[in-house]
């Protein structure tokens, strides 16, 4: 027979036994009520109480108590829509070579973008690295009504995985449409490129442009030294290179290429690309970066500065150093 509830509410030793079967041994609160003797609508009643009485109280690991303080300053810092992190105390292995950590930080990107995501979205997704370890994460989703799109032409032999493949797989997770600019992202000259934006596929692309409302991407550095996956394989000449340096050029996005200002430099290459201008990028309401490696550190700190991301998804060393500049330059 059970005992009358109301009895042992009140039994500070009691508390305390339905605290460690719960808490400590991990039981169920039925398998609890049947080895007290009480209702389980009793035992809830006791770890409510417990927690009320101080018996119970939740400790939060200090180093991811520091990380969430780090995402916090890191927000209100940059003005940003959130900040996540991926904490090096928690991923400790998975810090030992720059891949792993790419996708420590991917697997965080591919978890923020499934419990945000909703019908109805349009999606922008622009080629990295870093994107394309996301997919790996990506679990089969029962959205529906979700587009989309790439942000930019293909990249040719500068990639691995096909730019079709990989907004492809994006699409299949969410259960959702997708759309692509087969044309290669960087003609040879002006003319070529506002040929192919006027053909009906590319111009249904241009068009979807306007009405992204959430964008992925990764960011390619190029301060102090140029490391952007476009300086590989031939994607742009040396001459291309040159320019590009000399118009104080830091990082891209989006196959954008953008100053310490934040702003587009001025080459004649803006007008040879097939991709969202970055006036346009900057007017979608939830731009989000997901990065990872210190060699990005000063990149990201211009796009934060230029408004080029809402969301940073990042690991936590290359957190801690964004501050750090942010601190220096303010002195």
């Amino acid at each position: 027979m059970k005992m009358t509830s109301d009895v042992y509410t009140q039994s500070v030793y009691l508390m305390m036994q339905a605290s460690h079967l719960y808490y400590t041994c991990g039981m169920s609160q039925q398998s609890i009520a049947d080895q007290l003797g009480v209702s389980v609508t009793t035992v809830s009643r006791l770890l409510k109480k417990a927690k009320e009485e101080k018996l119970v109280r939740y400790v939060i690991d200090e180093a991811c108590g520091e990380c969430m303080l780090l995402s916090e300053e890191i927000q209100k810092t940059f003005n940003l829509k959130e900040v996540v992190i991926a904490p090096r105390t928690l991923n400790e292995k998975y810090y030992r070579s720059p891949s792993d950590k790419r996708k420590v930080v991917a697997l965080e990107g591919a978890r923020y973008l499934q419990r945000t995501i909703q019908d109805n979205d349009v999606l922008g997704i622009s080629w990295g690295r870093i994107v394309c370890d996301m997919l790996l994460y990506l679990n089969p989703s029962h959205k529906s009504n979700t587009k989309f799109v790439t942000l930019h032409g293909n990249l040719g032999n500068c990639i691995e995985k096909d730019l079709e493949e990989l907004v492809k797989g994006m699409a299949k997770v969410f259960s959702g449409r997708y759309y692509y600019l087969a044309s290669r992202a960087l003609l040879p000259k002006k003319e070529m490129a506002d040929e192919i934006k006027e053909k009906e596929n590319a111009k249904k692309v241009f068009e979807m442009f306007q009405h992204v409302n959430i964008s992925i991407t990764g960011i390619g550095t190029w301060y102090p030294v140029p490391m952007s996956i476009l300086t590989e394989n031939g994607f742009l000449t040396v001459e291309e290179q040159r320019k590009l340096l000399k118009e104080d050029v830091v990082g891209d996005i989006g196959l954008r290429f953008f100053n310490s200002k934040g702003e587009e430099c001025n080459t004649e290459l803006a007008d040879r690309l097939l991709s969202i201008d970055l006036c346009q990028f900057k007017k979608i309401e939830k731009k989000i970066t997901v990065a990872a490696g210190l060699e990005k550190r000063h990149t990201i700190f211009r796009a934060l500065k230029g408004g080029l991301i809402d969301v940073l998804i990042i690991d936590e060393e290359l957190g801690r150093e964004l501050l750090e500049i942010n601190k220096n330059n303010e002195k």
